[in-house]
């Protein structure tokens, strides 16, 4: 009897801890909706304001601070202007330059700057930073949760509570908030996987491949395309290629000398592997190139050379004229492979030949 007593007694318990924890999630679910943030560090570039029920500010709060009043609410707000500078630097130079986490966390470290604990800056530190939405102005409850001090769980997105644009009067990455999606959209597949754009299409993100295609990409900043492709509506009514795989099969046409669609179509699919760092998921098919070609406006190209010469000469004022007073040498070393047989001389690994030549240019002499 006893035991059943008590087995009774831990089932109400738990039922009790049950409903009193979805009683305190829809509590803390109605205070998210309005706009206040519960609980959490406020982040680099952001400090938590307290607000009385009256929507009046009262006070600042500094890190491991809690509000004195049961009734008071709190919100994001930026922080120091030092701060809000670095935030604005991190966004600039992975969207419009399109540097790495990493090498924005090297070149944050190398200037002095650290985090608000005092830590160097790491690669997971910035990439926090650039997929978070609060950046973007949009307060977001539920993205974790960890009930019945179990591990915190990743919670679906169709379960977070979303309040746009009541993050901070203005947003760190532009006042039109496209800043993040471009971040997003940026992104390496196997960080936040495949991004959508503010038209809600899908489309595999550029990863960090070092090919001479992707190297000539760089010069093309996907932030412009995209603004052209809204001013022209070249995807108004597309369901399949976007304006970007186009782009990309025009250039490969151009750079590769490609005389026909076959030859565009068959360039791409035999490098199908390594489109991924293009932003294409697959090759176009020659249907899907020739109807795009035929019913898309030439405008949105006319309009991005317009766009990319203007940044041309925006960059070209800032340039400053390249000085060197001492001797320049260019030094290149290249192996070329020989039989080992026939020069037992050039033993390279055991069963390969191998002579290594270093040439030394002299760049004054060119």
């Amino acid at each position: 009897m006893d035991a059943l007593l008590k087995t009774l007694k831990r089932t109400m318990a738990a039922e009790y801890s049950r409903e009193l924890s979805v009683k305190v999630f829809e509590g803390q679910r109605r205070i998210a909706e309005l706009g206040y943030r519960l609980g959490g560090s406020a982040g680099f570039g952001f400090r938590r304001m307290v607000f009385d029920p009256s929507g009046s500010r009262k006070t600042v709060l500094e890190a491991g601070e809690h509000k004195t009043i049961h009734t008071d609410r709190v919100t994001l707000v930026h922080g120091p202007i030092q701060e809000v500078r670095v935030v604005r630097k991190v966004f600039d130079l992975f969207v419009n330059h399109d540097l790495s986490e990493a090498r924005i966390a090297t070149y944050l470290t190398e200037r002095g700057i650290r985090t608000r604990l005092g830590n160097p800056w790491r690669k997971k530190s910035i990439s926090d930073m650039l997929t978070n939405p609060k950046y973007a102005g949009d307060m977001v409850f539920n993205r974790t949760a960890a009930k019945f001090r179990s591990a915190p769980v990743k919670t679906p997105p169709e379960k977070w509570v979303c309040v746009p644009d009541h993050c901070c009067p203005r947003r760190f990455e532009g006042e039109d908030g496209s800043g993040v999606e471009r971040v997003r959209r940026a992104s390496d597949p196997g960080r936040v996987g495949s991004a959508s754009d503010h038209t809600g299409k899908d489309y595999p993100p550029m990863g960090r491949v070092c090919s001479i295609f992707s190297q000539i990409l760089r010069f093309i900043p996907r932030s412009i395309f995209e603004s052209a492709v809204q001013e022209h509506q070249t995807e108004k009514h597309a369901k399949g290629m976007t304006s970007w795989s186009q782009f990309i099969a025009l250039l490969f046409c151009h750079l590769g000398g490609a005389l026909s669609l076959r030859e565009i179509v068959g360039g791409l699919a035999a490098s199908e592997g390594k489109l991924k760092h293009l932003g294409l998921d697959r090759a176009p098919t020659r249907s899907t190139l020739a109807y795009a070609n035929e019913h898309r406006p030439w405008q949105l190209y006319k309009s991005m050379f317009d766009r990319l010469a203007v940044c041309r000469d925006e960059a070209k004022e800032k340039k400053r004229k390249f000085r060197f007073k001492h001797p320049l040498l260019t030094l290149d070393a290249t192996v070329i492979p020989v039989c080992v047989s026939m020069f037992e001389w050039a033993s390279y690994v055991k069963t390969k030949g191998a002579v290594k030549l270093h040439m030394v240019l002299d760049t004054q002499l060119c």
